[in-house]
């Protein structure tokens, strides 16, 4: 006697025995089966956690982390009302330090929260702390020799800063950049950002700053030069030299009138003729142009001639 077993019963077999495996991988795995109503629909989505009930005298350094949720609900619904779903760590009486909290999820009425992952996070917290700087000026570019700053005016003088503890000790300076990268002579006024730097020059971000802007107004004055001439000095002295220097003269901006000559930093050679670029030394309080100039020398043949 032959079993006739037709198509069907193959199929309905088939996926008995799929099914079964189903329900095993996720038996494995210590998952929850959603249970999907017909009318529902089922998303993945991720939240970032909210943190609630700081204690006013700590702040979060750690960043915020974000939750894996699985939801299910009508179609209209999950999207619609994601928005109101919130994710919140308590942080009710939790001092500075690290801590591992419970994370809670809130839904609105109508969405289920089939599973979400992790379950708690790892949050820092810091002493809040807060500290007055003075606001300085910072130049941005390079004036020409006639232009000036007569007066640099900063309202307030002063920043509070507040933030964590150890973002308070690297701060070294607040400052407002002036940009002078096309100067003219004037009055200038403008409201600018007060920024915090650190001990190694960098600007220092995540701190509350009270006021964020400052007044500033400065004065761009004509400076008129006087011409000067220029003084060669020599590292060694020899003689029987001829030196020329170009320019012989420059122009120096300062108020004092004592200046008698500008003096180059010491010429060394190791043989002659010799031509070079030296730098000029600069008077104290002053101000001059151009910064260098160009010396030559060589044998005063002349000289030696009339020997």
């Amino acid at each position: 006697m032959k079993l006739r077993i037709n198509n069907r019963d193959i199929y309905l077999r088939g996926l008995a025995l799929l099914i079964a495996v189903i329900f095993w991988i996720f038996a494995q795995q210590d998952m929850q089966v959603p249970i999907i109503k017909e009318n529902e629909h089922y998303q993945k989505i991720m939240k970032p956690v909210v943190f609630a009930n700081i204690d006013p005298d700590v702040l979060v350094t750690s960043p915020a982390p974000e939750i894996f949720l699985e939801i299910s609900g009508p179609f209209w619904q999950l999207n619609q009302k994601q928005d109101e779903i919130v994710v919140v760590a308590d942080l009710e009486r939790k001092g500075p330090g690290r801590h591992t909290v419970k994370i809670e999820v809130r839904v609105p009425e109508g969405l289920k929260i089939d599973q979400y992952y992790p379950d708690k996070v790892d949050v820092k917290l810091e002493k809040k702390e807060t500290r007055k700087l003075k606001v300085e000026p910072v130049l941005l570019g390079t004036l020409p020799v006639d232009l000036a700053i007569s007066t640099i005016d900063i309202v307030p003088q002063q920043v509070v800063i507040t933030g964590p503890q150890s973002y308070i000790s690297q701060a070294d300076k607040a400052f407002v950049a002036l940009d002078l990268t096309s100067p003219r002579a004037g009055k200038y006024k403008q409201n600018l950002k007060i920024q915090i730097k650190t001990h190694d020059q960098k600007t220092l971000e995540g701190l509350a700053l009270e006021p964020q802007l400052a007044k500033v107004e400065w004065d761009i004055i004509k400076q008129e030069g006087i011409r000067v001439p220029v003084k060669v000095v020599m590292k060694k002295k020899e003689d029987n030299l001829n030196i020329t220097v170009n320019p012989q003269e420059v122009l120096v901006f300062s108020n004092k009138t004592d200046i008698k000559a500008i003096l180059t930093e010491p010429v060394s050679y190791d043989k002659l003729p010799y031509q070079g670029e030296i730098a000029l030394v600069k008077p104290k309080d002053a101000e001059i142009w151009p910064t260098s100039v160009k010396v030559s020398i060589e044998k005063n043949h002349n000289n030696q001639e009339a020997r």
